[in-house]
């Protein structure tokens, strides 16, 4: 839901002539690329950071049979990240999100869990 709720208020910024905060990081990524002489993110292209970004999101939602039935990721630090991009684009686009501090407490109890899940379960 994390990752669609980042998705949909990028949608929602592109609507209105905005840029999300994952074209932004990687322009920032691009800038800092010409005025130092080291290379962040490894040289990647940003549309390959913006993949490698998303690439546990888009495991899951296009996971199917010709794929592993194991995916291991840790589901916190994920869905963590993916909630800071939603509530820093739904802050561009002028939506306030009332508890969106909540899940930094929540963040911060849940640190080291990683959770290995079998997809057929799912």
């Amino acid at each position: 839901m994390a990752g669609a709720a980042e998705a949909a208020f990028a949608g929602v910024l592109t609507d209105l002539g905005k840029r999300s905060v994952v074209e932004e990081a990687t322009e920032a990524v691009d800038c800092s690329r010409g005025r130092t002489e080291i290379s962040p993110m490894g040289g990647l292209a940003n549309k390959k950071i913006y993949n490698k970004w998303n690439s546990v999101r888009n495991d899951l939602k296009h996971h199917d049979k010709r794929t592993a039935s194991t995916v291991r990721l840790n589901l916190f630090d994920e869905a963590y990240w993916m909630i800071r991009r939603a509530s820093a684009n739904s802050c561009k686009a002028g939506v306030e999100i009332p508890n969106a501090a909540d899940f930094e407490t929540w963040r911060s109890l849940y640190w080291h869990q990683t959770c290995c899940i079998d997809a057929r379960a799912v």
